[in-house]
């Protein structure tokens, strides 16, 4: 099984895929909202298949799971490295393209939350 920063084309990247991660936000109080920062945390769960997707059946057993609970500042740490992954791919896009690298950046600037 390739790790994922060996699957380079778009094939290896969608096939033969038996690990899926998923990410929960939570509070470090256990409430189910909080205005503070300091109490805003993340629990990634990652799950393995028996069988490696894509199959002929959709649905697959889960042979392990495992947890893994990260704190406010590891939570806020993770965003800003993907904001600057974000903001690096669009720099080094050849050729650069404008557009979306404002609405990169603008999302990594001001906060917005959308309504609905």
């Amino acid at each position: 099984e390739l790790a994922s920063n060996e699957r380079k084309t778009s094939f290896e990247k969608i096939f033969n895929i038996k690990k899926f991660i998923y990410e929960t936000p939570m509070t470090t109080t256990g409430a189910k909202y909080s205005d503070d920062i300091t109490e805003q945390a993340k629990k990634k769960t990652i799950l393995e298949t028996q069988v490696p997707f894509p199959f002929v059946i959709k649905r697959q057993r889960v042979v392990s799971q495992s947890s893994e609970i990260f704190s406010p500042i590891q939570t806020s740490t993770e965003i800003m490295e993907d904001r600057y992954r974000a903001t690096k791919r669009e720099i080094e896009t050849i050729p650069p393209n404008p557009k979306t690298l404002q609405i990169v950046l603008k999302g990594s600037v001001v906060l917005e939350v959308n309504a609905g």
